[in-house]
């Protein structure tokens, strides 16, 4: 499997940029089970603490592994807020817009009210904003963009 490649591949990397380049890629396996693998990898010192964040940001943006991954962090935040940087938990927090329905806002504000992070109320804030935005920009161009791809299908 090509997702034991890029494992063995960033394990044995001889430079950090290389080995980044490949356990970043992890991140992009549709695969449910490798979404599952990547998650967990980042609970481990196989990720350095300074790795943890970007690798939860390149999972929310694949959009197979978006809902996994808002699971896991809810599941684990505890664990993992132990091994984001500071400044990279702001980053998590705003990745979670690409979660993008009403529902999934309500989740994550309701998360972190409970969890809250005072390094990241700004983010917070914006992620939630754009949020409405997407949600906005999709009530504005459904109707014309499915009439389009039905003259255009």
């Amino acid at each position: 499997m090509r997702y034991e490649q890029f494992l063995i591949a960033a394990r044995g990397a001889q430079t950090p940029q290389e080995r980044r380049r490949f356990q970043y890629a992890l991140a992009d396996f549709r695969d449910l089970g490798a979404v599952k693998r990547t998650l967990a990898l980042t609970l481990t010192e196989a990720v350095p603490t300074q790795d943890v964040g970007i690798m939860l940001v390149r999972l929310f943006g694949n959009r197979a592994a978006r809902e996994e991954t808002w699971a896991f962090l809810k599941d684990r935040w505890d664990d993992l807020s132990k091994r984001l940087p500071p400044m990279m938990v702001s980053r998590v927090i705003e990745a979670t817009s690409s979660l993008q329905t009403p529902a999934y806002k309500r989740d994550v504000a309701a998360f972190f009210r409970a969890h809250p992070v005072p390094t990241a109320k700004r983010s917070l804030r914006q992620a939630l904003e754009r949020f409405d935005l997407n949600e906005e920009l999709r009530r504005r161009v459904s109707k014309s963009l499915h009439a389009w791809l039905a003259q255009h299908a």
